[in-house]
């Protein structure tokens, strides 16, 4: 399986923040905010807020949970693929080794594979994957700010969101928790992959299979490096992400949610 390179991940950062500038741009008539708001306060009220900026937030993270997925499955298949290589070489120096080490070894990958591939939303948006259990701070304050502007409608006392906007915010915050499953399925498959590395790593040590092992390493350390590379992407404020956090962040209701 080949690495993402820095330069295909900047290509990628690239391709988000142009999308990003376009929802913020004046010029473009696709503005953060809606035409009534022209002076972008540190406070904005949540009707400011354009469809536009919500739409792009959504897709930002439809891509980001899409490419999560899509690289837990290839190195799951990747790993699948190299023990089954290094089996085949084991059977011949010792058979009765090799099908007790790997007796279940492809049915646990065929399972890992099923549960990437099933589907991740039920009706209605919930979503079917284990809640994040890892702290990113700048996933933990939007869930929680877009929690609290789909909530604003049932308020007394505060300004409720339009209805395309309050659309706009819960289908964010629905996507957002299928980004944290995804994430925490890759978490979660990350600890299966360590932890069979080293199984495999005690047992084989001096098998004279240092060569399949030392592949079995790299692939794992690849994914871990790149899993953390997509956790600092979510974690990295943009214009768009302070904009949403601007409008609650300053509001007494907000700061008790």
């Amino acid at each position: 399986m080949k690495r993402i390179t820095p330069g295909v991940l900047a290509i990628f950062c690239l391709c988000v923040t142009a999308a990003l500038s376009r929802a913020n741009c004046p010029q473009s008539g696709t503005s953060l905010y809606s035409p009534a708001d022209s002076t972008s306060p540190s406070f904005i009220s949540p009707q400011a807020l354009s469809d536009r900026a919500l739409r792009v937030l959504n897709s930002r993270y439809a891509l980001m949970s899409n490419l999560v997925q899509r690289k837990t499955e290839k190195m799951v298949l990747a790993m699948q693929k190299k023990e089954l290589a290094l089996q085949q070489q084991l059977q011949g120096k010792d058979s009765l080794k090799a099908r007790a080490l790997f007796a279940q070894s492809q049915a646990n990958y065929e399972r890992l594979l099923a549960r990437i591939r099933s589907t991740s939303s039920l009706a209605g948006g919930v979503t079917n994957a284990s809640p994040l259990r890892q702290y990113i701070p700048g996933v933990d304050s939007m869930q929680t700010a877009l929690r609290f502007l789909g909530q604003l409608n049932t308020r007394t006392g505060m300004e409720g969101l339009l209805p395309s906007q309050l659309q706009g915010v819960q289908s964010a915050g629905q996507e957002l928790l299928q980004l944290q499953g995804k994430v925490q399925q890759a978490n979660e498959i990350q600890s299966f992959i360590r932890q069979r590395e080293q199984d495999l790593k005690d047992q084989l040590m001096n098998s004279g299979v240092a060569k399949q092992l030392r592949a079995i390493n790299q692939e794992a350390y690849y994914y871990e490096a790149q899993l953390s590379q997509y956790k600092d992407m979510l974690n990295d404020p943009d214009k768009l992400t302070q904009t949403v956090m601007g409008m609650v962040r300053h509001v007494p209701a907000f700061q008790k949610f």
